[in-house]
Order: structure tokens, then sequence, then C-alpha cells
């Protein structure tokens, strides 16, 4: 996902409608499966009598996540302004920025946590 978000925050030339499509379909792909692996994730790591307990803590957080960046985009842009009816691009672009820095904390943490399940699997 940190990759498809690169083609829509860096200003390439050669980076067109077609590319941003794609990366869009990328991220909203990808984004499907990302419930499914930190449920994985879970139970993997969480002991059996208190499975219950974590998954009703972790149901709430994907929605709280997409109300959080939503609000923050939104404040991004907010703050840059609008150009007479429309948001220029470089507001945007500053917007989606903050997807893409929050896209590479998430993946540092899985990476993070891949290794600790690994090594306390073993």
């Amino acid at each position: 996902i940190a990759g498809a978000w690169i083609i829509i925050t860096v200003p390439l030339s050669f980076v067109g409608i077609g590319y941003v499509s794609a990366a869009f379909f990328i991220i909203g792909v990808s984004s499907g499966a990302v419930a499914t692996t930190t449920w994985s994730l879970v139970n993997d790591t969480t002991p059996r009598r208190i499975m219950g307990l974590m998954s009703g803590f972790l149901n709430p957080f994907p929605l709280l996540g997409m109300a959080i960046l939503q609000s923050l985009t939104g404040t991004i842009l907010d703050y840059i302004g609008p150009v007479g009816d429309m948001y220029p691009p470089e507001a945007f672009r500053a917007a989606f920025s903050l997807c893409f820095a929050v896209s590479v904390l998430c993946l540092a943490i899985a990476i993070s946590l891949r290794t600790t399940v690994k090594h306390s699997s073993n």
C-alpha cells in the first residue's frame, strides 16, 4: 500500500490519470486484506482464554482509524484552502502524504510484529 501512495504523493512527470487510477485500485484492493491479516495475527498471538476479549477490543479500531484519518486529511485540505471552488493539487498531495506516512508506519509495525511472532512461535 505504501508503494501505491508514492505514485499519488510524489510529483513525477510520467504519472498520469492511468497511474493514479491504478494506484487507487491497488490501495483499495490491498486495504481489504488488512483486516484479515490483523485477525490472523491476533489469532496467532492471543491465548484462547481471552480471544473473545481481544476480538471485542480489536473491532472498533479499523473504523476508528479511518474516521481519524479522514478528519485529518480534511483538516489539511482546509488548511491549504480552496482556489475558487476546488482544492489545488498541492492540497491533495499534502493530504495524501499523511496517508503515505501512516502506511509506512503501519508497514514498520507489521514487520516488527512479524519478527516478534516468528521468534515467539519457535
